[in-house]
C-alpha cells in the first residue's frame, strides 16, 4: 500500500512539474522572454547574419511581418523578433528592430557610417575610433552559401566605449572622477544596392553580438533627400535587452546629428563646390590675359597670371603668388581633336590617367561617394639622375555639366585609410581640374580643353634653386597633348580591336 501511495505522490508531482515548465514557457513567450534550448549551440558568424536576413525577409518591421512591439524608449518603438538561422544548430535568436526617416540620402547615410572619424559625433558611448584592417578594396570571400553574389565590402574597426556599469561595484564611489572605458573589435561589411537600399552589419564575433542598419530611399521627388533608417540589433547572453535600448539610443542620436549637422555629412559635396567655384574663377582671371602686353601688366590685369609659353599646341600660363608661397600653379590651353563627349568620358574615368601623366605610377579609387563624387589616391614618381623622388595625394574628385561646359575638379582631403607615407612626400592638391567646351574646327566639333595644376609640394631644399617636384609640374599643362595623341582615331580603334584579346586573358 505504501508504495502505492509513493507511486502515485511521484505521478502526480512529475505531472504537475512538467505543466509548470510548460506554463513557463508559455509565459516567456508570451512576454518575449522565449528561447530554444539545443544541446550543441554554434556561434554565429557575419556571413550567417547576412544569411539569416536575407532568408527571414523580416522588412519592413511590422506586425505584418511577425515583429511585435517591446516598449517605447528614446521617442521610438522598440520592437521584438525571434528568427532562426537555416540549417543551423544555433538557438533562435531574439532580435530588437527600432526605424525612422532621417533627413538624408540612402548612400549620404551608409557614408556616415563608415566614417569611422564622424562615429564619435553621432554614436552614443563611443569615446574613440580607429581602423584595424582596412581591406574594403576587395570582396568578401564567398565561402558561405548565403553571401548575395555581390560586390560586399568590408573592414574591421576599433571602438572604444564607454562602460555601462562599473566593473567592481565599488569603483562608483571611490573613483568617481574616472570613466572606465572598455574597447571591442568589429568586423564590418556594407553595400549599395542596385536600388539604392544601402546597409551596413557590423559584428563582434567573438562577443557574439551584431547591428545591422539599412537605409532605404524614401519614394517621391520631394524627398530625395529623405531615407528610411532601420536598425536591427542582436546579443547573446543577458544584453539582449540592452542591445534593444541601445538601439534606440543610437538611431535617436543619429537623427539629431543629421538634424543638426547637415552640413559634416555633405562636407565633400561642399568642398568640391567650392573647388569649382575657385576653378572657374582662376581660369576666368587668366582669360584676361594680354599677351602683347609686358610681364608686369599681365600680372596686374591677369589676376597673378602671366605668359610662360607655347608647346605642341598649348598655350601655357603661370601664376605668381606673393613670396613666402609655396604654391606651383600652371594653366594649358589648347584644341583636342574629338568631341567634347569623348574627351569627357577619358577624362572622369581616373584609371586613364596613366594615358596623360607619364609620372602616374598609381590610382587607387577610395570611395565613390555618387555618381559623380570619389575619393581618389594618386601616387607620381619622378626619376632623377642618381635618385628617385615620390609624391602623392588623397583628393576628392568631383564632376559637374553646365550648359554645354564639362567641368572636372581635384581636391586635396584628408582620408583616415591612406595616411602620409614615411618615404613619399603628401604634397596638397589646391583646387585643380579640366574644363571642356566645344568648338568647331573644319567644320567639325571638337573640345577646347582647359587644364589648371595647383600644387604644395612643400618648401625648396636650402642647396636647391628650383621648387619640390617643379620639373614635374611644369609639364602638367602638356597633359592635353598627352590627350590628343590618346584619343587618336587610329589608337582609339586599335584599343578597341585589342579589348576582346585582353578580357578573354
Amino acid at each position: 500500500m505504501e508504495l502505492l501511495y509513493l507511486s502515485t505522490f511521484a505521478t502526480i508531482f512529475c505531472t504537475i512539474f512538467v505543466f509548470s515548465l510548460k506554463y513557463l514557457s508559455l509565459l516567456r513567450w508570451i512576454s518575449g522572454r522565449a528561447y530554444v534550448l539545443r544541446q550543441n549551440q554554434e556561434k554565429v558568424t557575419a556571413e550567417e547574419v547576412l544569411d539569416l536576413i536575407k532568408n527571414a525577409k523580416p522588412f519592413p518591421v511590422s506586425c505584418q511581418k511577425g515583429w511585435k512591439i517591446h516598449c517605447y524608449v528614446h521617442d521610438h518603438r522598440l520592437w521584438f523578433h525571434f528568427l532562426t538561422i537555416p540549417n543551423s544548430n544555433t538557438a533562435s535568436l531574439k532580435v530588437f528592430a527600432v526605424f525612422s526617416k532621417l533627413r538624408a540620402s540612402s548612400q549620404s547615410v551608409l557614408q556616415l557610417l563608415k566614417d569611422v572619424s564622424m562615429t564619435c559625433e553621432w554614436k552614443p558611448g563611443v569615446v574613440a575610433t580607429s581602423y584595424v584592417r582596412d581591406v574594403s578594396s576587395h570582396d568578401v570571400p564567398v565561402k558561405s552559401k548565403g553571401v548575395p553574389p555581390m560586390p560586399v565590402k568590408q573592414d574591421v574597426v576599433r571602438e572604444e566605449r564607454v562602460c555601462q556599469r562599473p566593473s567592481r561595484p565599488f569603483d562608483a564611489w571611490w573613483q568617481p572622477n574616472i570613466t572606465q572605458t572598455t574597447t571591442e573589435e568589429y568586423r564590418r561589411l556594407w553595400h549599395r544596392e542596385d536600388n539604392g537600399c544601402c546597409w551596413l552589419l557590423q559584428m563582434n564575433e567573438k562577443r557574439q553580438a551584431w547591428t545591422f542598419f539599412l537605409a532605404q530611399p524614401v519614394e517621391g521627388w520631394f524627398e530625395v533627400d529623405q531615407s528610411l533608417v532601420t536598425i536591427v540589433t542582436w546579443s547573446s547572453g543577458n544584453d539582449g535587452n540592452e542591445s534593444g535600448e541601445m538601439a534606440a539610443a543610437t538611431l535617436g542620436s543619429l537623427r539629431e546629428f543629421l538634424h543638426l549637422h547637415p552640413a559634416l555629412l555633405s562636407k565633400y559635396k561642399t568642398l568640391a563646390s567650392q573647388a569649382a567655384a575657385e576653378l572657374l574663377a582662376q581660369v576666368l582671371k587668366a582669360s584676361n590675359i594680354e599677351l602683347d602686353k609686358g610681364a608686369e601688366e599681365q600680372f596686374s590685369t591677369a589676376g597673378g597670371w602671366m605668359f610662360y609659353g607655347f608647346e605642341s599646341d598649348v598655350v601655357i600660363l603661370k601664376r605668381l603668388f606673393k613670396a613666402g608661397s609655396h604654391v606651383q600653379s600652371y594653366l594649358g590651353k589648347g584644341v583636342v581633336e574629338a568631341p567634347p563627349q569623348t574627351v569627357w568620358e577619358a577624362l572622369r574615368n581616373p584609371r586613364t590617367r596613366f594615358t596623360y601623366d607619364e609620372s602616374l605610377k598609381k590610382v587607387d579609387i577610395l570611395q565613390t561617394i555618387s555618381e559623380n563624387l570619389r575619393i581618389v589616391y594618386l601616387y607620381h614618381e619622378v626619376h632623377q639622375i642618381l635618385k628617385k623622388e615620390s609624391c602623392d595625394f588623397c583628393i576628392v574628385q568631383s564632376e559637374r555639366i553646365e550648359g554645354e561646359k564639362h567641368i572636372l575638379v581635384y581636391q586635396s582631403v584628408d582620408w583616415a585609410t591612406t595616411p602620409p607615407r614615411g618615404d613619399t612626400v603628401r604634397a596638397t592638391l589646391l583646387p585643380s581640374g579640366w574644363i571642356i567646351e566645344p568648338v568647331q574646327k573644319d567644320k567639325k566639333i571638337h573640345s577646347m580643353v582647359t587644364y589648371l595644376m595647383q600644387i604644395d609640394c612643400g618648401a625648396p631644399k636650402p642647396t636647391s634653386e628650383k621648387m619640390p617636384f617643379e620639373d614635374m609640374v611644369t609639364k602638367q599643362p602638356l597633359s592635353i597633348t598627352f590627350l590628343q595623341q590618346y584619343l587618336q582615331p587610329a589608337v582609339m580603334l586599335a584599343r578597341r580591336q585589342s579589348l576582346p584579346s585582353l578580357t578573354n586573358s
